[in-house]
């Protein structure tokens, strides 16, 4: 029966590895690809909030990356562009903290429609 609860406890992740997953997550779109591989293999409600929060913003940059070649909207682009490294900076700092505070703006609605990250 400890076989069992020592197998139940490596599949959930550490504090200190769901910080990690959720740090991570923000660097780039590849850290968050990176954290989201992490994330999967010992997963924490911590990771998976940071990871839907990391990942509205990287959609926004990403986004926003394409409207810098339409005429007349490109100048908007380097305005959104700066709100998203505004908003990884938020975000890797709460994480930093162990806080579950949403990104201005963003956050709600990458909460409510990013369920394909899984907490558990």
């Amino acid at each position: 029966m400890s076989e069992n609860v020592n197998n139940e406890s490596a599949k959930t992740a550490s504090a200190s590895e769901a910080k990690n997953v959720a740090l991570i997550s923000y660097i780039f779109l590849l850290g968050w690809i990176i954290a989201y591989v992490m994330h999967q293999g010992k997963p924490s409600s911590f990771g998976a909030y940071h990871l839907r929060q990391a990942f509205g913003a990287h959609l926004l940059g990403f986004v926003t990356s394409f409207l810098a070649f339409l005429p007349y909207v490109n100048y908007i682009s380097g305005l959104i562009s700066i709100a998203y490294i505004v908003l990884i900076v938020i975000g890797a700092m709460a994480a930093n903290k162990e806080e579950r505070k949403p990104l201005p703006v963003i956050g709600s609605f990458a909460e409510s429609n990013f369920d394909f990250i899984k907490e558990n």
